[in-house]
């Protein structure tokens, strides 16, 4: 906002008086300057709530607003992935599709595939174990694959971790 757009928002006494009071333009001026950082602030505001365009710092403020945790994630490109993907695999919580999506974004490994009702070594169903094969590139995110797994399955399912033989 420029001081004669200020001006022009005051009573029609202070506006006659800016005609011959330098000191009162002054002061005008002096909002204008104050005002900036404001006003600029508010031009970029839209940019800022975006995660594909707003800094790493602010990606992790967002992620905090829809219930993930910024240390889960392999980098801050699977982070911003995740905030923008998030009413989605929120949606999906709790499913095999979920945790396959999520699994995937949060760490970039494809295929993940969760194979649900998986066998034991006999053979026989085991009816709350969930299997996860991960592609062979995998081997050296266990940690980080078991934390994002303990995280996002249902609280009633096992899991064991699978990495495909290359």
């Amino acid at each position: 906002m420029t001081a004669n757009e200020i001006a022009h928002l005051l009573p029609w006494v202070y506006q006659r008086a800016l005609r011959d009071d330098r000191l009162l333009a002054g002061l005008l001026d002096a909002i204008e300057a104050l005002l900036d950082p404001a006003e600029q602030a508010l031009v970029t505001f839209p940019e800022r709530l975006d995660p594909r365009q707003t800094s790493d710092a602010f990606v992790a403020f967002l992620a905090r607003f829809v219930d993930l945790d910024p240390a889960l994630c392999a980098s801050p490109d699977r982070l911003r992935d995740l905030v923008v993907q998030a009413a989605e695999l929120h949606r999906l919580r709790g499913t095999r599709l979920g945790l396959e999506r999520f699994l995937t974004l949060a760490t970039g490994l494809t295929p993940i595939d969760v194979e649900a009702d998986a066998t034991d070594e006999t053979g026989r169903s085991k009816t709350f174990l969930m299997r996860i094969h991960c592609p062979p590139g995998a081997a050296g995110m266990v940690p980080l694959l078991t934390r994002l797994i303990e995280r996002e399955k249902p609280a009633h399912m096992e899991y064991e971790v699978v990495i495909k033989p290359a």
